[in-house]
């Protein structure tokens, strides 16, 4: 994931192409998880990350945006172009 235009925006997968979700494409925009908006996720966690400026920051929180605990999260993704 990356942010683009200040959106996290989905631009790889780091899973072989026969095991990415289906219904996840790249260039679709991750609008929230487990219910929680993204705009309110990043705005939580942009004072714990350090960075020498704010695109730093960003690249960081899309960097662990995705990693966590494994077990089922909900998504909400708004389809790309």
């Amino acid at each position: 994931m990356r942010f683009i235009e200040n959106v996290p925006v989905i631009t790889g997968f780091t899973v072989a192409p026969s095991d990415q979700p289906a219904e996840l494409k790249v260039g679709d925009v991750f609008t929230e998880l487990d219910g929680v908006p993204a705009h309110q996720l990043i705005e939580t966690w942009l004072p714990y990350y350090a960075g020498s400026n704010d695109a730093a920051r960003m690249r960081d929180i899309a960097y662990f945006f995705t990693r966590g605990d494994c077990e089922n999260a909900g998504i909400g993704i708004a389809v790309g172009h």
